[in-house]
This record gives C-alpha cells, structure tokens and sequence, in this order.
C-alpha cells in the first residue's frame, strides 16, 4: 500500500509533466488524475470594423483604338472665324418676279428715268469747287408718299453699279418699311431687331442683286420706334459704320421728321442730307420741314411725281419762245 500512496502522491504532484509511470508488475494500476483545468484565456475582443472604403471612381473610358499604321488620325476642325460685318451670310434671296417697278435703275438702266438718277449721283459726288462727297447720306420728305424709299433706292443702286464704290441702304423707316419689298423681299430681320434684341449684324445684312450693294432692312416694325432709332446703340451704329467703311456711301431712308421725330436723330449723325418733294407741296411745308434738319448739311431738293405732260408744255413753249427771239 506504500507503493500505491507514493505513486498517487507522484501522480498528483507531476500530472502536469506528463502521463504517469505504471504501477510494478502486480500492482493496482491507479487511475489517472483528471487533467488541470487549462487556464481560462479571456475571449479576444472582436476585430475593430475595417475602416469604410471609398467607393471606387468609375473606370475611365477605354482609349480610342489607335489609327492604322501610317495613318494620322484626323485633327479636330477649327472653330469657324466670325464673318465680318461687310460679308452678308444670310441665305435669303430676292423672290423672283417681286421687284417692284419703280427700281427704274435696276430694272431699266438705260430708260429715262435711270439716266435722271446718273446725273442726281453725279451731283451729289462730285460737288462743286473740289469739296469732299458726302459718304453718309440722308434720304427724307415733307410728307409720306413723296418718293424718298424710291429715291434712296434708285440712287443706291446707281452708284453701285457705276461708281467704283460699295454702297450700304439702311432702312431708318422702322414705322412703314419699303426698302426690302422694293427689291423683291418678303418680311426679314433687320435694323430693329438688332437695336431690340441684340441680334449680331452681319446675318442682317442681305445682297440685293447688284454686285456692289447691300441692305440693310428695317425689321419687324416695333412698338418703340422713336427710342430705338434715337438710341445710343444707333448712334455708335452709325459711327461703326463711317469709321470701319470709309470707302463706302451709306444712304439712309428715314421717315418725315415732322411725323417722326427720331429722324432730327439720324440727321446729326449724316453728312448730307437730301430732300424729296412731292411736286405741289408748298412752300410754308418746305420751309417748316428744313427748321427740323441742319441747313449747313443740305445737299439738295428733288421734285418728284412731276407730270411729263406739263413738262414737255413747258419745254416747249421756252424752245417756241427762245426760237421766236433768236428771229427776231
């Protein structure tokens, strides 16, 4: 029974180092002493959160497929240059067989009545004593249906087609535009909606069949036509115009100044300035017209709507007069 205490007590005392030894041949085989309790580890603390991550940006878009050997890839096209204001983009064209008649320069260059306007052009540009043309020119009346549309018109176009100069119509006549249907026009963009809207002033700007001229319409007739004309941005228009053009006449048809007060405006910003008169408008209405313009810049009066028949009376009965004097 020694043997079997010592070897309990060597069991109890050496359990941790290993199994232990069998009991001598005959002896009781002690059971083994339960296993110490392993050491209670303290459960790891659970792992922090790995931190969110960004999401991740798109993919770039793959490159484009390289060009072919020997083959360059084609460079982008250049932005297109802003065409000048004297290089007329828009498309619009005159419509066939609408050209009044009363363009007698355009349509009959070799009648009469053309003949007439070469020697009102020779006039006007090639004044006496040697003095400087006027290049800015004012077209006006008394009264509404005196002729000046017809008289501007006519005259633009003979000095386009026989003087070696550009010529530029503006209609100034935002109240009852003629100019654009005298040259076979339907109803355009022009001068108001570039004074009202901001329109850019070269897609205004129309050819009107004759190499050398350009016009220039009056627009969509506006509920403020006195302030549009008499504006600042008309004014600097005009200024534009003459400095940026000094080889080209400018004529402007304006309404009445006695029915439209923005023509006293434009008639500051002219160097010349025309009259027409409706033949037997009166003296008192010629005189109240010209207190409305400056006198130092008149080029002249036109009788229009003369009648031919008392012309050629009157022609003949001075010849008659004249033939009987020189017999006498």
């Amino acid at each position: 029974m020694g043997t079997v205490a010592k070897a309990l007590r060597k069991a109890k005392t050496g359990a941790e180092a290993g199994p232990p030894p069998q009991a001598e041949k005959g002896g009781l085989r002690p059971e083994p002493a339960p296993p110490a309790p392993a050491a209670r580890k303290a459960a790891p603390a659970p792992p922090a959160p790995a931190p969110r991550k960004a999401a991740p940006a798109p993919p770039a878009p793959a490159p484009a497929p390289p060009a072919p050997a020997g083959r360059k890839a084609a460079p982008a096209p250049p932005a297109p240059a802003p065409a000048p204001a004297e290089a007329p983009r828009r498309s619009v064209r005159p419509e066939a067989g609408r050209i009044q008649p009363d363009l007698v320069s355009l349509l009959e260059p070799e009648g009469p009545e053309a003949e007439l306007f070469r020697v009102l052009r020779t006039r006007i540009l090639f004044p006496p004593g040697g003095k400087r043309p006027p290049r800015t020119i004012l077209v006006t009346s008394a009264l509404a249906e005196e002729g000046k549309s017809f008289m501007a018109a006519n005259l633009a176009v003979n000095i386009a087609q026989n003087v070696d100069e550009h010529v530029l119509l503006v209609d100034c006549d935002l109240r009852k535009p003629t100019i654009c249907a005298k040259f076979g026009f339907g109803r355009v963009k022009g001068l108001s909606e570039y004074l009202s809207n901001g329109t850019e002033l070269a897609p205004l700007l129309l050819k009107a069949g004759v190499e050398k001229l350009t016009l220039l319409p009056s627009g969509t007739p506006p509920s403020n036509p006195s302030e549009l004309i008499s504006s600042a941005k008309m004014a600097a228009l005009i200024q534009e115009l003459r400095a940026r053009y000094e080889d080209r006449y400018i004529i402007l048809d304006s309404p009445p100044p006695m029915m439209a007060p923005e023509t006293s405006a434009i008639a500051q910003w002219a160097d010349g300035i025309l009259v027409v008169v409706k033949y037997g408008t009166s003296m008192e209405l010629i005189e109240e017209l010209l207190t409305h313009l400056d006198r130092d810049k008149l080029i002249g009066a036109v009788i229009n709507k003369f009648d031919q028949r008392e012309f050629r009376r009157y022609a003949y009965r001075k010849y008659y007069h004249y033939g009987k004097y020189d017999r006498a």
